[in-house]
């Protein structure tokens, strides 16, 4: 089929209702910029740019008050672009901050899509997740607005880099199981109740992991003429092994393209999978091989890395074809189960917006008021204070956009929200393309969790600070393999 040089956005079929919700679906192809013809070649190219802040800022995740001190490793953008033998598009870009936030990722998108001429949905952005990079939301502070300019700008150029450095390409891909780079951190204790990483468990001993971890590892390589190696790694677990540091860091992401880049003389660019349940350190005795330390970090990228070793001469090949995205509205129904702690919510937002307490003063306070006034369900921080309080607002239904997209034998799904790692398995086993991708923490993205139903059923952490309801999940993987189906037509 013929593509144009031009945008080209096709409205297609309505999906029916799934679980939870209706969602309906768009298609876009890929076009080129309105330069010269591809001659039929697939072409892929790479672009990084360094987006280190020079000031200190306000480090992102924990829920604390942290100001950077110091630096480990630098905040990078990266990108790659990949183009089809008919001049259609795909741009893959991550930036080293917790998700691709979305004022600013929208603004990024614009820019590229009409400077490439390409539709905006063919630009894939994601965030890699890192828990000491800068919290771009915290506008109020004026280093964080400087930043917030060096990432939009540093994305574009990274993104446009990779188009000036696009070279004919061969695909390859694999995998390979990890051991020792992920757990599960959700654990029943001696009692039978669950604990995760903020104590919710009653018991008096982590006994075992809610579920077994997904560790595999996904490799996706480009073999370029007359340029190096692209190596794409896929990987789930929250980077964390810094700590609450003070250090601005790119954490372990940061240290996985490191080491691939080193042992592999390649670029390289590192997708966080669905991590909403997976840690990179495990808290039964024993059980973690990295600590979590600087060095603990540079020591889990280097082990990631000779995983890849074995394979990464004999990775398969795959049959390159024309650029694909799919776009769905999808329904869910919202979380109300704490309505009706809206006043103790409130009592603690209070605490902190009007009284000026600290992030981790917060915190206690809403552990102290769940105790002594009995609360059936606990508030256990200002985040969790404000999503009762923003739920509370809701409908009983919320929309969300999910992609998918693809380009001959290669797939992907897009992940707005932070789902469990069984979600991801089951898009996975259920995709009929030789090798399908999982981007977590991109556009459009939001803070929260989305569990498993049976994720839901046990509680904890994941469950409370979720805005939607169980089931959703599961409808979110039913609307992506009817995405991914489409698409392998």
């Amino acid at each position: 089929m013929k593509k144009l040089f031009a945008c080209i956005l096709v409205c297609c079929m309505v999906l029916g209702l799934v679980a939870c919700g209706g969602a309906s679906a768009g298609e876009t192809g890929g076009a080129g910029g309105e330069g010269e013809a591809t001659g039929g070649v697939f072409m892929a190219g790479f672009g990084m740019v360094d987006i280190t802040p020079k000031d200190s800022v306000p480090l992102a995740s924990y829920g604390d008050d942290r100001m950077s001190e110091g630096l480990f490793s630098k905040l990078e953008a990266r990108a790659v672009v990949v183009q089809d033998a008919e001049g259609g598009m795909l741009v893959f870009a991550t930036g080293d901050v917790s998700w691709a936030p979305n004022g600013l990722a929208s603004v990024i998108r614009t820019d590229i899509a009409k400077e490439l001429g390409i539709p905006e949905n063919n630009i894939i952005l994601s965030g890699t997740h890192t828990h000491a990079s800068v919290s771009t939301s915290r506008t109020d502070i004026p280093s964080v607005g400087k930043f917030n300019d060096q990432y939009i700008a540093g994305m574009e150029k990274a993104i446009l880099k990779a188009v000036d450095d696009l070279k004919p390409a061969e695909v390859y891909q694999g995998s390979v199981q990890t051991e020792g780079m992920n757990f599960i951190r959700r654990y029943f204790m001696d009692d039978g109740s669950l604990d995760g990483d903020n104590a919710y468990g009653t018991g008096t001993k982590r006994v075992e992991h809610e579920t077994e971890a997904d560790r595999e590892l996904q490799i996706m390589k480009f073999v370029r003429e007359g340029g190096k190696d692209i190596v794409i790694t896929n990987f789930q677990a929250h980077p964390h092994l810094s700590g609450k540091t003070t250090n601005i860091s790119s954490e372990t992401v940061g240290a996985i393209r490191y080491a691939v880049e080193d042992a592999f003389d390649a670029h390289a660019l590192h997708w966080q999978g669905a991590a909403g349940n997976l840690n990179s350190s495990g808290s039964l005795e024993g059980e973690t091989p990295y600590e979590r330390s600087p060095a603990g970090v540079t020591a889990y990228g280097k082990a990631m890395a000779a995983f890849i070793k074995p394979i990464y001469d004999s990775l398969e090949q795959v049959e390159t074809g024309p650029v694909q995205v799919r776009e769905v509205v999808y329904t869910g129904n919202v979380n109300h189960s704490y309505d009706h702690m809206v006043a103790d919510a409130q009592d603690v937002v209070d605490y902190m917006q009007v009284q000026g307490h600290t992030a981790a003063e917060t915190a206690k306070y809403a552990h102290q008021i769940s105790a002594e006034r009995g609360l059936d369900r606990r508030i256990n921080s200002y985040f969790h204070a404000s999503r009762i309080l923003g739920n509370s607002k809701l409908g009983n239904t919320q929309d969300m956009t999910l992609y998918a997209w693809s380009f001959g034998d290669i797939g992907g799904v897009v992940l707005p929200y932070e789902l469990f790692d069984t979600s991801a398995m089951q898009v996975k086993e259920g995709s009929p393309f030789a090798r399908t991708f999982i981007c977590g923490y991109s556009y459009p993205s939001y803070i929260g969790y989305i569990p498993t139903e049976a994720g839901y059923g046990n509680g904890g952490y994941e469950a409370d600070n979720s805005t939607f309801a169980a089931g959703t999940a599961e409808g979110m993987v039913e609307n992506y393999l009817n995405m991914l189906n489409d698409m392998h037509k």
